[in-house]
């Protein structure tokens, strides 16, 4: 990730350009950092203009939920919301038992079988990339498969915990486990779609959550989309409770 203009320090606004979203969308890519201090519409106007000038074509934004002014000054400037992001937290300590499921393992291969594919691409179905209109089908799945290509190579996540069928050893769900602002993180989650109602979500749930209990986390999270509601309902019923919702932008210039 590079910055475009001087202002580079994190207390100032900046355009973040980021490669990787530009390398898999063909199109220069940058995110607009706008701390609180600095969330004026005002600010948000003058950085789109520079980053048009520079020739950047797409522009992330995420506005927390509660300024209200700026969502609405995002919008008359041509921003898509494409996802209202929802944080959800656990208190790791609120546990009363270590669980154990000997149908759920690490997945220990350095390329993702055509399973854990299929997959990646079912726990994107709510995503940005996918709500986006301007984002093809091919690249939505070349993301999603790059992703999961990262996560079992330990690069976007430590570990993929899998629930195999006990019979076929098919792959029936996935779940990706990590660290992010010292907590422990579940990035992707998918169960196959012939294997809903067999409560193998919140096994792996539970799962991820016994691997950062053992990491020796205090704090779980979970980051989807408020449209996703069964899987919003799911991490409600396995305990989590929502943190902060942020609308996340798209600016197409």
């Amino acid at each position: 990730m590079r910055y475009v203009n001087s202002n580079s320090n994190p207390s100032q606004a900046s355009l973040q350009i980021l490669d990787w979203d530009t390398r898999q969308l063909g199109v220069p890519t940058a995110r607009i950092i706008l701390p609180a201090a600095l969330s004026k519409p005002l600010i948000l106007r003058e950085l789109l203009k520079n980053a048009r000038d520079q020739g950047i074509r797409l522009i992330y934004l995420t506005i927390p939920s509660e300024e209200k002014n700026l969502i609405n000054t995002a919008k008359d400037l041509g921003g898509i919301i494409v996802d209202r992001k929802t944080t959800y937290l656990l208190y790791l300590s609120v546990l009363k038992s270590v669980f154990n499921f000997g149908q759920i393992e690490i997945y220990s291969e350095s390329l993702p079988s055509p399973e854990l594919i299929a997959l990646a691409f079912e726990s994107g179905k709510y995503s940005r990339f996918r709500a986006d209109p301007n984002i093809t089908e091919e690249q939505f799945q070349a993301i999603y498969r790059q992703w999961m290509m990262n996560s079992v190579n330990h690069i976007v996540a430590d570990d993929v915990l899998v629930f195999r069928d006990c019979h076929t050893q098919k792959i029936l769900g996935m779940i990706t486990v990590g660290e992010k602002n010292q907590r422990g993180d579940i990035g992707l989650l998918a169960v196959d779609q012939d294997a809903r109602g067999k409560h193998i979500g919140s096994k792996l749930i539970h799962a991820a959550q016994d691997y950062f209990i053992k990491k020796n986390y205090q704090q779980s999270q979970i980051v989807t989309q408020q449209d996703n509601i069964p899987a919003c309902r799911l991490y409600e019923k396995c305990g989590y409770h929502i943190e902060k919702i942020e609308y996340f932008f798209h600016f197409w210039l």
